[in-house]
């Protein structure tokens, strides 16, 4: 056996790239039957179970998007209707007094998670105007920035191409230049 496996091409290129071509040996082939195998074949079985379980998730999410627990509640809502109608068949006991505070303990869960749920989302309506009313005062102060003439010149400086900022300096000078005789009293 040692030597078929020792003369097979992908073990002989296993052995040479990690084991510097030391061929596998009697005791080597023993360990690997009493351990390594067995833990070889729990990992190829836990790889094939996360493969199994992402693809099904896969699956699950692209069929549900949203809303999956939402639907669970509701059909287990449901089911605990029905087993609210059986107890009214059964007889009045320790047995139905049992499952009677069972099913007021499920309910209760059940209400609360639908109290977080509903919290949850009047949160998350909450922080979407909260976001939108501070888009906003971004924008009104970006405005407001805008509007200094210092900052509306860095950024047309970096704006326009060269010939436009010539044009642009030229402009701002005689603007300048008009402020400056006005000031004066010198006319155009």
């Amino acid at each position: 056996m040692l030597e078929w496996l020792n003369g097979l091409p992908e073990v002989q290129a296993l052995l040479a790239a990690q084991f510097n071509g030391h061929p596998v040996g009697k005791m080597n082939l023993s360990r690997w039957r009493r351990k390594g195998y067995k833990s070889w074949l729990a990992e190829q079985r836990s790889l094939t179970a996360v493969t199994a379980l992402l693809e099904q998730s896969n699956a699950l999410q692209e069929s549900a998007k949203e809303g999956l627990g939402e639907r669970m509640n509701l059909v287990l809502t449901a089911k605990m209707a029905e087993e609210i109608q059986q107890l009214d068949l059964l007889p009045e006991g320790p047995k139905k007094s049992k499952i009677r505070r069972e099913l007021i303990g499920a309910v209760a869960i059940l209400r609360r998670g639908d109290f977080h749920g509903d919290r949850l989302r009047v949160e998350r309506e909450k922080l979407g105007f909260r976001r939108e009313l501070h888009q906003r005062e971004r924008e009104a102060e970006f405005w407001q920035w805008i509007e200094k003439e210092e900052h509306r010149a860095k950024i047309l400086d970096r704006l326009l191409t060269p010939e436009q900022n010539a044009e642009e300096i030229a402009r701002r000078n005689q603007e300048k230049q008009r402020k400056i005789k006005d000031i004066l009293g010198i006319p155009w």
